[in-house]
Order: structure tokens, then C-alpha cells, then sequence
């Protein structure tokens, strides 16, 4: 939102209410697709635990997914519709996930929906920075997910460490003059972070490929950042309290970091 120009604020805490249920609803309905490899392979999982059925976590994706959209409509008619697309990638993802090469871009794809979904509120709307933001955050995203997709016996690349450097290239190109300080020193953050997480992977032994995979999602917070360097210094409070928060439900939920897919 800050990046269509900011606007009434008020409409913020509806914007995290709809993007929470729309986020959750694919993150149910992606479950309901997994059931069947997870009874193979992660007998772990709620429906292959036989805690819940298929059909009953379908219905409540389809609630959350509902609840989410309507949000959004009542804000806003474009967001609303901006809602519908990214519902759409979300449900594409979940359904083909597992077959698709390119599922990792649309993983991407649904986080630039949800900066086009809070830029389109804003007193600007849509604007360039919004998208550029949101396309930064989307490679980041596949490039994490590219990296290891999560599946046991699975090997990492290596070339989609390529994907996560382009959030640095962006902030050298959008953040001049009195921006620029803020802009590399979260640079350097994030750098710092990223070749952390690939320790774990590469100077390790033996290799953990699941912290690396979990360690690049929490980074995503530290891109939001990133994309928003020219903000008040205010708003580095909230970015910090959700890094924290990833890392935190990660340890609190280990079945995270054993398959972050």
C-alpha cells in the first residue's frame, strides 16, 4: 500500500484480514491436492494422519478463499478483481504444483498479486514502483522454491542462487540520493541472510538442504524490506517483528523446516 502511495489507513487492517484468508484458503486447498503424495511420503500431514478428511479441508479453502475475495470487493472493486486473479494463480499452484516446471514462478506470481492487492487501495494505485516491488519479490520467491522443491531425495540447484541476487540489483536501481544508504544497508542484510541459509547446504556436513530451503522463506520478509527502503523508519519495526515471527514458527512447527515445500 505504501508503494501505491500510501492513502487512508484505515483500510489496512481489512487488507491483512482479506490477504491472510485468500493466503490461507491455497494453503488448505494446496493441502487437499497433497493429500495423496503426503499418504506416501509425509504420513505426517493432517489429512494422511487421518485428523481431517479431503473434502472437509476443500470446503474450508473455498471459505477462506471466499471470505477473502468479498473483503476485497468491499474495499475496493479493483482489489476485489486483482483478489480473483490471485486466487486464480493460487489455485493453478496447488493443483499443479507437483507436475508443473514453472510452479515455482507462479508461487512468485500470487506474492505479486498480493502487492498489486495492496497497491490498488492506495491514493496512487497501481504504480511502477508497486509492480517492479512486487516482480522483485516473485523472482526471490522462485528462486527459493527452485532451489530445493522439497521433495525427499531431491538434489538442490545451484542455479537459482541467480534469482535471489536480482532483489540487490533492484534496490541499486530504484533507490538513489538519500535513499541509496538505507537501500545497502538492507542490502547487505539480506546478502548476509541468503548466504547463511546457503551454509547449511554447502558448508555443512552433513547438508541440511530443509533449513537452507527454510531459512531463504524467511528471508521473503527481509525483500519486503527491501522494497520499501525508502519508507519512514517506523515501518522497519513491523519488518523486523515478522523475521523474527518466521524464524520463531519455524522452531515452534519442526515439520516446517523438515519440508518447507
Amino acid at each position: 500500500m505504501w508503494l501505491g502511495g500510501g492513502g487512508d489507513l484505515h483500510a489496512v487492517p481489512y487488507l491483512l484480514v482479506a490477504s491472510t484468508f485468500i493466503f490461507l484458503g491455497g494453503s488448505f486447498f494446496k493441502e487437499a491436492c497433497n493429500a495423496e503424495f503426503d499418504s506416501q511420503h509425509r504420513r505426517w500431514r493432517p489429512i494422511a494422519a487421518g485428523h481431517i478428511s479431503v473434502r472437509a479441508v476443500f470446503l474450508w479453502a473455498w471459505y477462506w478463499l471466499i471470505l477473502g475475495v468479498g473483503v476485497l470487493f468491499w474495499l475496493k472493486p479493483q482489489a476485489g478483481v486483482l483478489g480473483l486473479a490471485l486466487c486464480g494463480c493460487m489455485l493453478v499452484y496447488a493443483a499443479a504444483h507437483r507436475a508443473l516446471v514453472i510452479s515455482p514462478f507462479l508461487l512468485g506470481i500470487c506474492r505479486l498479486g498480493l502487492y498489486l492487492v495492496g497497491a490498488s487501495v492506495a491514493a496512487q494505485g497501481v504504480t511502477g514502483w508497486a509492480i517492479w516491488g512486487g516482480l522483485v519479490v516473485a523472482i526471490y520467491t522462485a528462486g527459493a522454491k527452485y532451489f530445493w522443491p522439497g521433495t525427499p531425495g531431491t538434489v538442490p540447484r545451484r542455479w537459482p542462487i541467480l534469482l535471489l541476487g536480482v532483489p540487490l540489483l533492484l534496490a541499486f536501481t530504484m533507490n538513489g540520493g538519500e535513499y541509496r544508504e538505507a537501500a545497502l544497508l538492507l542490502s547487505l542484510v539480506l546478502c548476509l541472510w541468503v548466504i547463511r541459509s546457503l551454509r547449511h547446504s554447502w558448508w555443512s556436513h552433513p547438508p541440511d538442504f530443509a533449513l537452507t530451503s527454510s531459512g531463504l522463506v524467511a528471508g521473503t520478509v527481509l525483500v519486503d524490506w527491501l522494497a520499501v527502503a525508502a519508507a519512514p523508519k517506523e515501518v522497519s519495526v513491523a519488518f523486523i517483528f515478522l523475521f523474527v515471527a518466521a524464524l520463531g514458527l519455524q522452531r515452534v512447527r519442526p515439520a516446517v523446516a523438515k519440508s518447507p515445500a
